[in-house]
């Protein structure tokens, strides 16, 4: 059996720098890792149009804290948030659009 985990952008607007899997690939058990690099075809969804990504791709913009930027497959038993983690995305914050940051003044 295999046990997922996913790895989410812990901000809310900023851009992939770099996705480092090298402290991940270390951990006993893992079987597979898999990024945007790593979908074949498309990978963007979405209700009306498809507009959001299933994973983030270096280069990119997070659109909210939980994005998806990168997926371990562990064999032995479920990882615990902390060793997914060790799949590390760089991100460059962004700042909030001027306009949205004058409007939550007023």
């Amino acid at each position: 059996m295999l046990y997922g985990a996913v790895v989410l952008s812990p901000h809310a607007r900023a851009r992939v720098v770099r996705i480092s899997l090298k402290r991940a690939r270390a951990h006993a058990g893992v079987v597979a890792l898999a990024t945007a690099a790593d979908v074949p075809g498309n990978r963007w969804a979405g209700l009306l149009h498809d507009d959001w990504p299933a994973f983030v791709a270096v280069g990119e913009e997070v659109r909210y804290a939980g994005d998806v930027v990168a997926a371990v497959d562990e064999a032995t038993r479920a990882p615990r948030p902390q060793e997914g983690a060790a799949a590390n995305a760089h991100a460059g914050r962004l700042d909030a659009p001027r306009h949205a940051a004058r409007e939550s003044a007023s």
